[in-house]
């Protein structure tokens, strides 16, 4: 018989703390025009960007999910890493600290 998943208590780190002076919506000006807005998962341990601009006359939309890699069971990443998703397909994963 295994054991069960007992996940540790946690809390959001200081660097994703950090973050939280990007949460609202923002209005993008220059080669692209729009908006950005962002907002945390509930727990906050995720921010969530969502993406509205025109670049070059196209549109494009997308979410970006900003925190720790954090598989089921593991202790979270040293980085803070950022996954993008835009609506023709393209995605792009970066760490950010």
């Amino acid at each position: 018989m295994s054991e069960a998943y007992t996940p540790e208590p946690t809390k959001p780190s200081e660097a994703m703390a950090a973050l939280d002076r990007l949460v609202g919506t923002w209005t993008v000006t220059g080669e692209a025009e729009g908006t950005i807005s962002y907002e945390w998962m509930p727990g906050r341990f995720f921010l969530l960007q969502h993406v509205e601009l025109t670049q070059y006359g196209q549109p494009t939309t997308g979410l970006e999910v900003i925190g720790h890699l954090r598989p089921f069971g593991e202790p979270p990443s040293e980085e803070v890493c950022s996954r993008f998703y835009d609506s023709v397909g393209n995605h792009w994963t970066m760490s950010i600290s």
